[in-house]
């Protein structure tokens, strides 16, 4: 009798183990390390300006990631790569070079100009303040080379 308990305790180890062992072999899938970064933003030098762009996370998503963004605005318009690190409570921080021409009447930067740049802002849920500094690398410069942006955006 003592043999047949063994026996059956043993059928029922083995068999209640066998669906968790399934489960655990199972790949789950990993959400998406590629994540689209649609904006709008008010601030020097487009004045006001929508943006697209795309980051590529290290961890899905969140955490640390490299992104490429185009903005295009009523008085300019940028091509800008970067770095962003956020948490998981929509804290974070971006650091951004880029590319940018000015039209029409920017907000204090020169008309028609090329510039050089970089900015860094601090990401607080949607909202993106952000301040940088620009080099202006075409034409005859009126003034001053170096100039100071700022601004305020908006993720979705």
């Amino acid at each position: 009798m003592c043999r047949f308990i063994q026996n059956i305790c043993l059928a029922l180890a083995v068999l209640l183990t066998l669906p968790v062992s399934a489960q655990d072999t199972t790949p789950t899938p990993s959400p998406s390390r590629f994540h689209w970064e649609p904006g709008l933003q008010v601030g020097s030098p487009e004045a006001i300006a929508a943006s697209i762009g795309a980051a590529y996370f290290e961890e899905a998503p969140g955490g640390r990631a490299l992104f490429a963004k185009v903005t295009a605005g009523l008085n300019g318009a940028r091509i800008s790569v970067g770095a962003i690190a956020t948490t998981d409570v929509g804290l974070g921080f971006e650091a951004t070079a880029f590319v940018a021409r000015t039209w029409r009447n920017p907000w204090t930067l020169p008309t028609n100009a090329t510039l050089l740049g970089t900015e860094a802002s601090i990401l607080v849920l949607f909202a993106r303040p952000y301040i940088g500094a620009v080099y202006q690398v075409s034409s005859e410069p009126s003034g001053p080379r170096f100039h100071a942006i700022a601004g305020l955006g908006i993720m979705f």
